[in-house]
């Protein structure tokens, strides 16, 4: 009697359908399960291996002395063979084996039974197990020390493996005897659950203690806190649009220059794009991805996602798409969860002997990555980092930096980083955005004027170019574009501003007023201090904040972001916007920035008598400072991109409500004490 089945059924993720074939051959068999064939096929065989969604298991038929005889189900389970009747052959149905296999794996306590458990099974009582009977069935590896329910739940996972490697066809022209080789270095692999901290590097001598028994079942209440278990796994179904990558859209300005740079990725462990919303994130990934072949395996990540059980689930299934037969870890997931670490310690495995033979790159990508705050995901992604297998690589796109060891990675050369600066379009790009894509007939210096207005930002490009469809003079439109319209604050508001905290909000409103801004005038212009550390966070977070030096000492934020703030100040609170403009100017007046201390003045209080015929402005508030700082009308116009004709117009208006004759005059009227 040999030792291996000859037949095997076995579920198939791929195909997801079950697949009849010989064990030592990769021929399926052109039977389906639960037609006439297959029970037909049923009555003349004697045993067939059974690798289903709940478990694995073999399937022997004993005869009685009369009658056609009784099918059982045999799997060794903690170390101990057991038993489980299955009926008669014409039961034998799809239902009925995933049933006797969540009997043996999931429903089975920590004490594995050598008798049957169900109702029939003792309406039938069995013979004892014989010899001749343990010699049929598959031998799993014994370990050294006794194994708790948890180590039961893995060595079945090793055990399913090295069943669907033993039996299926092989994978992109891999030998059965290699993969038999493979599954056996598995099954016998000691690779450690290392303990999940925020110090990923784990000493060996450390990791050996997860093999011993007694700490398996004894762990201090701190040990199994920095470990959590992955209770109450989700029930509800997997979304499948998450797991595709978005489709390129027909009309697409390709980035080359960007695609190349993240083809050196494949040198990287990490790739990070990490930049505001509307950058054009997404879009660069899935053109990258659709030009180069590269295998993939995608998650759009949602708010929802941030619980490490539902996260895991998706993140396998995801994986699955690349790898089908990772999905046999889903079991362990679904009955009895264990901690983080060795379920990512079994996916690391499973991916390990997918890849042994295969020199592909592969990358995961984690899309929308800033929707994860769960500091359990963060330290199982510094994890997987850590240990990820060759030639896989890791994609994050995300509005904000994730709390990953990224200096560590960038001193290895490890990280390939795309930010904001890297991926805003260019003036080439944006003309061929606005003309091709958008349909819009622009010259060359609108464009240009257009894509300086919204530095390169990519939605801002297409709102505007939404409001320039149907309009006779777009070069007007491009003069009076600003964060102001309508079109930027709804989206700004809804996008950036309203998902942020109430103290991130108050920051943002109160310091929008500034051209610059430091920690000490942000705490001067708030009357509070702890400017500095929202200032670092604003970086992080990628709120439009743009760096003026490398010391991280003078900032300013994106033009379009600025004047959406400042619009929504104006409406919501106009008498704070003069407050804040009186404590701004008086911090410059004191640090003997004059020019800026106008500014404010100008902007906070009405015209004193004599001096303004009617306020000013805020572009031409923009235009006299830059005229107290001594420039010329060009370099106004580069500075505030500007056309130089609308700049002589500012200057006009200026000098007409100052009531003066000249530039002279009007830099000479406005430094007149009285104005601050």
């Amino acid at each position: 009697m040999p030792k291996n089945a000859r037949y095997t059924l076995a579920w198939s993720p791929l195909h997801q359908a079950y697949k009849l074939h010989e064990s030592q051959g990769s021929a399926v068999l052109d039977i389906v399960p639960e037609s006439p064939a297959w029970f037909a096929w049923v009555s003349q065989v004697s045993s067939f291996a059974f690798h289903g969604r709940n478990g694995s298991y073999t399937a022997c038929k004993e005869c009685k002395q009369r009658g056609e005889g009784y099918w059982y189900a045999y799997a060794r389970v903690g170390g101990k063979l057991t038993k489980r009747y299955l009926g008669r052959g014409i039961g034998l149905t799809l239902p009925r084996l995933e049933q006797a296999a969540q009997e043996l794996w999931l429903d089975t306590p920590d004490t594995p039974l050598q008798k049957e458990g169900t109702a029939a099974s003792r309406r039938l009582p069995s013979p004892p197990i014989t010899q001749r009977e343990k010699a049929f069935l598959p031998v799993l590896q014994s370990e050294a020390h006794a194994l708790s329910s948890a180590d039961a739940k893995q060595r079945h996972f090793r055990f399913d493996q090295r069943s669907r490697v033993s039996h299926a066809s092989g994978v992109g022209g891999r030998k059965p005897a290699i993969e038999h080789a493979e599954a056996a270095a598995l099954s016998r692999s000691n690779y450690p659950l290392a303990p999940l901290t925020s110090n990923t590097a784990v000493p060996t001598a450390v990791a050996q203690r997860f093999r011993h028994p007694a700490r398996r079942q004894g762990r201090s209440p701190a040990d199994r806190k920095t470990r959590p278990a992955l209770a109450h796994p989700p029930v509800d179904p997997l979304l499948a649009t998450k797991l595709h990558v978005p489709r390129p859209r027909p009309h697409l300005v390709h980035r080359p220059c960007l695609i190349q740079r993240l083809q050196l990725g494949m040198e990287r462990a990490l790739i990070l794009i990490s930049a505001p919303v509307g950058f054009g994130k997404t879009t660069l990934l899935s053109d990258w991805l659709a030009s180069s072949a590269i295998p993939v395996a995608w998650l759009s990540l949602e708010p929802q996602d941030n619980e490490p059980a539902r996260f895991l689930s998706y993140l396998l299934a995801a994986l699955q798409t690349y790898d089908p037969h990772l999905g046999t870890i889903r079991q362990v997931l679904h009955h009895q969860p264990p901690s983080m670490e060795s379920m990512l310690t079994l996916l690391i495995n499973g991916l390990l002997l997918r890849r042994a033979t295969i020199q592909e790159h592969f990358v995961l990508v984690l899309d929308n990555y800033q929707v994860i705050t769960n500091e359990y995901i963060h330290r199982a992604l510094c994890f997987l980092l850590e240990h990820l297998p060759p030639r896989m690589h890791l994609v994050l796109a995300t509005r904000e930096d994730p709390p990953l060891p990224l200096a560590q990675l960038r001193g290895r050369d490890d990280l390939l980083e795309l930010r904001a600066t890297d991926l805003r379009f260019t003036q080439e790009e944006a003309a061929t955005f606005l003309r091709e894509v958008m349909g819009l007939p622009l010259s060359t210096e609108e464009s240009a004027l257009l894509q300086a207005r919204t530095e390169g930002w990519i939605t801002g490009l297409q709102l505007a170019a939404f409001s320039l469809q149907g309009r006779d003079d777009p070069e007007t439109f491009i003069t009076a574009f600003s964060g102001s319209h309508h079109y930027v604050v709804d989206y700004l508001l809804e996008e950036v501003l309203n998902r942020q905290s109430e103290a991130v909000q108050d920051f943002l409103l109160q310091t929008c007023i500034l051209d610059r801004l430091s920690a000490p005038l942000c705490d001067a212009v708030r009357e509070q201090g702890g400017s500095q550390v929202l200032l670092d966070f604003l970086e992080r977070a990628n709120l439009f904040l743009v760096a003026l030096d490398e010391q991280g000492q003078w900032y300013r934020y994106h033009r379009l972001f600025a004047e959406a703030l400042r619009q929504w100040l104006q409406q919501t609170a106009p008498a704070l916007s003069t407050d804040l403009h009186l404590r701004a100017g008086r911090w410059y007046e004191q640090h003997g920035l004059f020019a800026e201390a106008v500014s404010h003045a100008l902007a906070a209080s009405d015209p004193q008598p004599g001096s303004l015929v009617e306020p000013l402005t805020g572009r031409e508030r923009e235009v006299l400072q830059l005229l107290l700082d001594g420039a010329s009308n060009r370099e106004i116009a580069r500075h505030l991109v500007l056309s130089l004709n609308t700049v002589k117009k500012h200057v006009l208006n200026i000098c007409g409500k100052f009531n003066v004759r000249s530039r002279a005059q009007v830099i000479a009227k406005a430094r007149t004490p009285h104005l601050l």
